[in-house]
């Protein structure tokens, strides 16, 4: 898939500095659940991951790529809940490509790929704290639902998240 300024495509070995680069930065994974990765095998296991998510038929996440450079400089993506007709959305992106518009930019052709397939509801969950990220979610349409207390449990701390969704009727491309 391609925008004006963006390729999504999937995510290989040889893309292993670009992934280890955006999954090691701790401000990119201040909000994440899991830690910043520390040696770039690691970058190559969380390839392994979304590719057999992918062959299961479970989620797909893309490398968001400048079309100018083919560099991943982040990725997006989508678990399914078929039995719902619905998803749940994660995306993350190089530090340096922050406030850019890149990720709403990304993250369009990505939701209209899940509602072309028979996915009716998007859910994304955020850091309450998170509010760049809550900014894109609100540019793509997503409406707030709610608090999720103590939902998240990471280095040893509970984390409200912010539950936002999206449905196939609200959405405009």
């Amino acid at each position: 898939m391609k925008t004006e300024r963006l390729t999504l495509r999937e995510i290989i070995p040889e893309d292993v500095p670009e992934v280890f680069n955006i999954f090691s930065h701790p401000e990119v994974m201040r909000y994440y659940d899991m830690e910043a990765l520390t040696e770039p095998h690691q970058a190559l296991e969380v390839i392994a991951r979304f590719t057999d998510r992918y062959h299961k038929e479970v989620g797909i996440r893309w490398g968001i790529t400048l079309k100018h450079s083919g560099e991943v400089i982040g990725t997006c993506g989508l678990v399914r809940k078929p039995h719902n007709r619905s998803a749940v959305l994660g995306y993350d992106l190089a530090a340096e490509f922050w406030g850019q518009g890149i990720m709403t930019e990304a993250l369009r052709p990505l939701l209209t790929y899940a509602f072309d397939r028979e996915v009716n509801r998007i859910e994304a969950m955020t850091h309450t704290q998170n509010t760049a990220s809550q900014k894109v979610l609100t540019k793509l349409g997503f409406r707030t639902e709610g608090i999720l207390r103590d939902y998240f449990y990471f280095k040893g701390e509970f984390f409200d998240l912010q539950c936002f969704s999206l449905l196939k009727k609200d959405f405009e491309i």
